[in-house]
């Protein structure tokens, strides 16, 4: 695609007055397109549906979902691009946040930590991951939250699971019929009113979130959201960058596949050491 022509968003601007740092076939351009196509199945599908999640409700932003490295880039790139003026207050929430999370659930914390580099990626079973992560709480709300409004201040860039009902979808597939919030009294009436999503786009999701190692492709770490912004500011003062400049621009360049462990884990990158 040429910079004269339209931009992939459907501003209806050229992409070089538009998204101009986002090449043709790039991760990023691959996610957003992913993001529309999976926004018109759920219109599409949700005709006849009814879902108890509203406007104003925000339990689901204290859970403690992952989300990988590219989504944040996305969301990131929307900040600076979009929201330059809160950027620093959003990044001061999810510091406050880190602050305390150390006090009250310092286990958590510390898988998190661990490894902030990614490097445990090539051994992290999802298994693992998820049991640690499933039906744990933050003591906080995510820092892209508009408390006020109670509105996501980055809602047409979300991530994958925001945009799946939050972790209600995650319960879609329970054996026994369980509560989810005040607002989801049935997790299999919650199942029936969900829109339908097709595999396919979990799948890519997951594909997207893949790098080269040796000669396979394993995933990446993924980390919360409040997690990423602390890892960004700590790694970014390291360059002597702000804290809300990328830390991978070969997202927005490179083509699907091309992006391996090592250049997401520099090897001058020491492991983080765990909290005490």
């Amino acid at each position: 695609m040429s910079r004269n022509e339209l931009c992939y968003c459907g501003s209806g601007k050229k992409r070089k007055k538009c998204h101009k740092e986002v090449h043709n076939n790039s991760y990023i351009e691959i996610l957003s397109n992913l993001y529309e196509a999976i926004e018109n199945e759920k219109t599409y599908n949700s005709r006849d549906k009814e879902h108890p999640c509203k406007n104003g409700c925000f339990n689901c932003c204290y859970d403690a979902f992952i989300i990988s490295m590219l989504e944040f880039e996305y969301i990131l790139y929307d900040l600076r691009k979009n929201h330059k003026e809160i950027i620093e207050d959003v990044f001061h929430a999810a510091l406050e946040g880190e602050k305390l999370l150390k006090e009250q659930d310092p286990e958590l914390l510390n898988y998190f930590v661990k490894d902030a580099t990614g490097l445990d990626a090539r051994m992290e079973s999802r298994e693992a991951n998820q049991k640690m992560i499933n039906k744990r709480t933050l003591p906080f709300v995510c820092p892209l939250l508009d408390k006020e409004k109670g509105k996501c201040m980055v809602y047409d860039n979300r991530p994958f699971i925001c945009r799946m009902r939050g972790n209600t979808h995650t319960y879609r597939h329970t054996v026994h019929d369980t509560k989810i919030c005040d607002h989801i009294l049935s997790s299999k009436q919650n199942a029936k009113n969900t829109p339908f999503i097709h595999e396919g786009y979990f799948d890519r999701v997951e594909l997207l979130n893949l790098g080269k190692y040796g000669n396979q492709y394993l995933s990446f770490r993924r980390f919360p959201i409040f997690f990423w912004f602390c890892i960004y500011k700590q790694k970014n003062e390291r360059r002597g960058k702000e804290m809300y400049e990328s830390l991978l621009p070969d997202y927005f360049i490179k083509p699907e596949g091309t992006i391996s462990f090592t250049d997401v884990v520099p090897h001058e990158v020491k492991k983080t050491k765990e909290l005490k």
